[in-house]
């Protein structure tokens, strides 16, 4: 089971739109009293974040999935795939409990933009996705 680079653009496109739209509210929107470069940074780090969690995601459901259906369980190495994959996803899960719970001097904006990620990319991806879907079948 392979990821098709042509189902996944529409949700590549939304992220680099996102990544803009985004940067661009932190920028005008960013307290005078807080560096803008800090601002910048927690959005950008939490945007990769995001993207890294959904991509774990993706990987990880396909190559379960095909350890499930193709019968391709005796190979390791698609085992150990599976199992990095999954592994990426708990940490990623970690990662976003570590800074939602410990970041309390993270600029609200900052990480509102980058959360926003976790929104908008699959809402907006699924959504085009779909569209390009159904105007092709």
């Amino acid at each position: 089971m392979m990821i098709k680079k042509e189902r996944t653009m529409p949700f590549v496109w939304v992220a680099l739109i996102w990544f803009f739209v985004a940067g661009s509210v932190c920028y005008f929107f960013a307290p005078s009293d807080v560096p803008l470069w800090l601002v910048m940074s927690w959005f950008l780090l939490i945007w990769a974040l995001c993207l890294v969690d959904f991509l774990s995601m993706t990987v990880s459901f396909s190559k379960f999935l095909a350890l499930k259906t193709d019968r391709i369980w005796q190979e390791p190495r698609q085992l150990l795939e599976a199992i990095f994959w999954g592994t990426l996803k708990l940490v990623c899960l970690g990662l976003f409990g570590m800074v939602l719970i410990k970041g309390r001097s993270i600029p609200t904006v900052g990480l509102l933009a980058g959360f926003g990620t976790l929104v908008v990319v699959p809402l907006v991806g699924g959504f085009w996705w779909s569209f390009k879907e159904f105007i092709h079948a």
